[in-house]
């Protein structure tokens, strides 16, 4: 095998080696016939063209597969496994893009709230990557929030990490929130140190849901949104307000994170 440039790099092709390997190492003919299927979330993969998946699975690539590529590889193999009766336990997409996050920066910062993130390079992740990857993984609301939060915006940073912690994304949230934290946001550096850290981001996200409310119409699909997602941690305060609304009993369904966020 090729050696990548940097271990950070390296230790990533070995994950998605070994993601194959538990699937069962389905043939790569195999992985792209899965990989012309839908997504878990409705939408069109990347087809894994044999040629391109062996060129990044033996390391000959320099630079590190795009997120829609690996989105589309850990989907068929997790689609491999399941039709050899294989258990790979949960998709989790918000540990692969920490993982491409990792490999990407190598032992620096992935993730700045205080400044502007300037892509300095091909081996760099880009905002539009991280965007892309709250988009396929949380929806538009998130996507909105991780733009903001690359443009310096420590308080989307934080209410990013509200809404992927209490969707249960834990490795998202607490990344967001160490950002949030580090550029000095009091209810951050607050959340940090709770007891219960979901519930404790329930409560907040409750209060910004009331905040938003009294806003106006404008700001009532987010501020439902944010009181969804407390109510899912079993928040009273949350509940009784969706007790008023449409559907309150219906479970989270992407709609609930697809509306706009308005400003």
């Amino acid at each position: 095998m090729t050696q990548p440039h940097n271990p950070a790099h390296r230790a990533f092709i070995d994950q998605l080696n070994r993601l194959r390997e538990q699937a069962g190492n389905p043939p790569l003919s195999h992985l792209r016939r899965l990989s012309r299927r839908r997504l878990p979330n409705g939408r069109e993969g990347r087809e894994l063209a044999p040629s391109t998946t062996q060129e990044i699975l033996s390391g000959k690539r320099r630079h590190l597969p795009q997120w829609s590529w690996v989105v589309s590889f850990v989907a068929a193999c997790h689609e491999a496994a399941r039709e050899g009766n294989l258990d790979l336990g949960p998709m989790d997409l918000a540990a692969w893009s920490a993982r491409l996050l990792h490999a990407r920066h190598g032992d620096r910062p992935a993730i700045r709230c205080a400044a502007p993130l300037v892509p300095a390079g091909p081996d760099q992740l880009t905002a539009d990557d991280i965007v892309q990857s709250h988009l396929e993984t949380h929806g538009r609301v998130a996507a909105r929030l991780a733009r903001e939060a690359m443009n310096g915006d420590t308080e989307a940073c934080f209410h990013l990490a509200l809404f992927t912690l209490l969707r249960g994304w834990s490795l998202d949230g607490m990344t967001w929130l160490a950002r949030a934290a580090d550029a000095g946001h009091e209810a951050a550096l607050e959340l940090q140190n709770a007891d219960d850290v979901r519930a404790q981001a329930a409560e907040v996200a409750y209060r910004h849901a009331c905040a938003l409310e009294a806003g106006g119409p404008t700001r009532a699909s987010i501020a439902r949104c944010f009181y969804r997602l407390a109510a899912e941690t079993g928040h009273p305060g949350a509940t009784a307000k969706l007790k008023v609304a449409p559907a309150a009993d219906a479970p989270l369904t992407a709609s609930d994170f697809d509306q706009p966020l308005m400003s």
